[in-house]
């Protein structure tokens, strides 16, 4: 066995924050800044020496305590591959196993004992930055509406002007304006764009006349809320952030990096879940899905979002166009194609 072979030993830390990484480094051992010689992930080490580069626990939740976490499994005995600067495959196999235990059934317990990360006055100071733009943009929309009273314009030439799929996040853009131009989305008004705060726009649901418009028709609408639905018209929400991403697993990667937080979001619109990193992160439902359709709020919306990292709360609402379309292409080839991606076994 293995743990004996090796007579293993392993170590475990937890920290509160993922800026203690940088107090340690540059504070108490007095490395130069951006030194990084001390950091989160896993070490593998043998004869009381570090061996190789760090890699990442393979937590399966918590995701955000893979950068809070360092763990060092020490094989007494082991030879690694100087050529490769790495232990044998299984040898790395059993260290993550080791290290998923330690972080996520050991140290995580224990985060309740730990002080505040202490951005609590940083985090107050961004959120306070974001409501006052909102309040600027609702001033700037009442003081400056834009309108174009002509009543020709805008009829349904029955296609989308876009002629190929996305393949970035400025294709999202302009074909999700579109389908909101197009009426194919009929509930969502957006009030800005932003190119100065760290979120790409602001919105808000608005339900318009006539209501009739809004409730679901398997052939004329089947985008609709349910008709037991109760929904009255006018607004229905305040302003809130939207998010473009090509692929929901980009955004994955800010908010592992703290540059965007899933509270301050209203909406995201990407072109594709991804390769199922955000499965990571969120527990997600397609509305499009006939099990989930009579929870859909409001018109056009597609998926709802769920973290895992706060008690599966949802935390904003999500419109996945690729999803969307195929779905109104060809609803039983969406449900062959996506049905198993939202499964809840």
């Amino acid at each position: 066995m293995l743990t004996l072979d090796y007579n293993i030993m392993a170590y475990g830390f937890f920290c509160n924050s993922v800026d203690r990484w940088s107090d340690i480094n540059e504070k108490f051992i007095k490395a130069r800044k951006g030194a990084n010689c001390v950091s989160y992930g896993l070490q593998l080490a043998t004869d009381h020496m570090i061996q190789g580069s760090a890699l990442q626990i393979p937590l399966t939740s918590s995701i955000g305590h893979q950068k809070q976490s360092q763990v060092i499994v020490h094989f007494e005995g082991a030879e690694p591959d100087l050529g490769r600067k790495g232990f044998q495959p299984e040898l790395k196999v059993l260290s993550e196993k080791i290290s998923t235990m330690i972080v996520s059934l050991g140290l995580s317990g224990w985060k309740r004992l730990l002080s505040a990360d202490g951005k609590y006055n940083r985090r107050d100071n961004d959120a306070k930055q974001l409501h006052d733009y909102i309040r600027e943009i609702e001033n700037h929309e009442q003081e400056n509406p834009l309108l174009i009273k002509n009543q020709v314009f805008f009829l349904p030439t029955k296609k989308i002007s876009m002629t190929s799929t996305p393949i970035s996040e400025q294709d999202v853009v302009v074909l999700f304006n579109q389908l909101l131009a197009g009426d194919v989305i009929r509930s969502i008004e957006l009030m800005a764009a932003s190119t100065f705060v760290k979120y790409d726009g602001v919105f808000r649901i608005r339900v318009l006349e006539p209501m009739e418009n809004h409730y679901f028709n398997e052939i004329s609408n089947p985008l609709g809320v349910e008709p037991e639905a109760i929904i009255e018209s006018g607004i229905q929400t305040a302003p809130g952030f939207l998010e473009y991403k090509f692929s929901f697993d980009a955004l994955i990667q800010d908010f592992d990096n703290e540059d965007k937080h899933p509270k301050d979001l209203g909406l995201v619109v990407v072109w594709t879940m991804g390769k199922g990193r955000w499965k990571e992160r969120f527990q997600t439902i397609s509305y499009l899905l006939p099990d989930y359709r009579d929870r859909r709020p409001y018109h056009g919306i597609t998926h709802e979002m769920f973290d895992s990292m706060s008690s599966n709360q949802r935390v904003f609402y999500c419109i996945v166009l690729e999803e969307l379309i195929e779905y109104l292409n060809d609803p039983n080839k969406y449900y062959d194609k996506f049905g198993s991606q939202y499964s809840e076994d």
